[in-house]
């Protein structure tokens, strides 16, 4: 069986990562958070092996989303990294092009459009809500807690 994927969401904005992670979590998903890449790439280097999408900004403090992706790459090179910009001029564009991302989203990110691209990046085992288990199969008790 396939465990469901997380989402690594990197932005240095609040607003941003809180709205961003309510959507994956109303998508069915569980969300790491990361303020730059610097942070995002400490949670990937631990949590790597879980991690079956990243959501990036590309202004950040400390580390940018561009140098964070070539980071990311030497750890996994079949990462699945989603560019999330409000702006993304021709010179950003360029230097992301080899990298191969797997998709951009505009800023203000829609919850139609985030589902679809998380659909696209993810196979459906990723996808699969532990929620949505058939009942005789061993999963969270109703309320989200601990069924053990």
């Amino acid at each position: 069986m396939s465990e469901q994927a997380v989402v690594l969401i990197v932005d240095d904005e609040e607003i941003c990562l809180a709205i961003t992670s309510e959507m994956v979590k109303k998508v069915g998903l569980p969300v790491l958070t990361a303020r730059d890449g610097i942070e995002a790439l400490s949670l990937y280097q631990q949590h790597g092996h879980e991690i079956g999408c990243v959501l990036m900004d590309i202004q950040m403090p400390r580390m940018d989303g561009i140098e964070t992706f070539r980071h990311l790459k030497k750890l996994c090179e079949d990462v699945q990294v989603v560019i999330t910009s409000g702006y993304l001029n021709s010179a950003n564009q360029e230097l992301l092009e080899p990298l191969n991302p797997a998709g951009y989203l505009k800023k203000p990110i829609s919850f139609k459009n985030l589902s679809a691209m998380l659909m696209k990046c993810l196979s459906p085992a990723e996808l699969l809500s532990r929620e949505a288990e058939p009942a005789n199969s061993p999963g969270p008790a109703a309320d989200g807690g601990p069924n053990r």
